[in-house]
This record gives C-alpha cells, sequence and structure tokens, in this order.
C-alpha cells in the first residue's frame, strides 16, 4: 500500500475560512493513519477509560498531523490550549471555525 502525505499543501491548511473542506480532507488523513478515532469525542465512559490508555505515540502523531495543517498562528494558539490532546485540539478547532446556522 502506497504511502499518504500528512501534510496539506499550503491552500488546504486550515486558515479559518476553509474549515469545511479542511475538516473533510482532515477527516480522511486521519482515517487512513487510523487516528480518527483519537478526535471523534463521541464516547461513552467506557470509551473514555480505554482512551487514556491509548499509545502515547499515537496520540502524539494524531495531534502533529492536525498541528502541520494549520497554519502557524491556528497551530499555536489552539495547541497551546489543548495540551497535546489531539482531541482537545480538534473541538477547539470545531468550536471556533464550524460555520455557526442560523435557525428560521
Amino acid at each position: 500500500m502506497g504511502d499518504f502525505s500528512l501534510e496539506l499543501t499550503g491552500k488546504y491548511k486550515l486558515s479559518g475560512s476553509n474549515f469545511l473542506d479542511w475538516r473533510v480532507r482532515m477527516n480522511s488523513i486521519l482515517c487512513m493513519k487510523k487516528l480518527y478515532s483519537l478526535v471523534r469525542g463521541t464516547e461513552d465512559a467506557e470509551i473514555a477509560a480505554k482512551r487514556k490508555k491509548i499509545d502515547p505515540d499515537k496520540k502524539e502523531l494524531a495531534f502533529e498531523i492536525i498541528c502541520l495543517n494549520c497554519n502557524v498562528k491556528i497551530a499555536a494558539q489552539f495547541s497551546a490550549e489543548a495540551n497535546n490532546d489531539p482531541m482537545l485540539l480538534w473541538k477547539g478547532n470545531d468550536k471556533f471555525y464550524q460555520p455557526k446556522t442560523v435557525q428560521n
């Protein structure tokens, strides 16, 4: 199986205005590397307990992949708040950049 790039090119890195496209690409990269479950964040107590036992190298890889694919300012802002936790980094980006919908 071929090796897939972990880093998006400049225009595809998270810049804020491209969040939805970026999220789709990042989902794909993280799924291919079998790391998406580390950022999903929809887990019950049993899964959360298992999550604490996850190989720290996998958590670090997921965290670094997300950081690599954000522009420098965004990576710096959210990585400091996430404390090397890929799920917190993912949720921080999602909360800040997910477009807010207006209900009728």
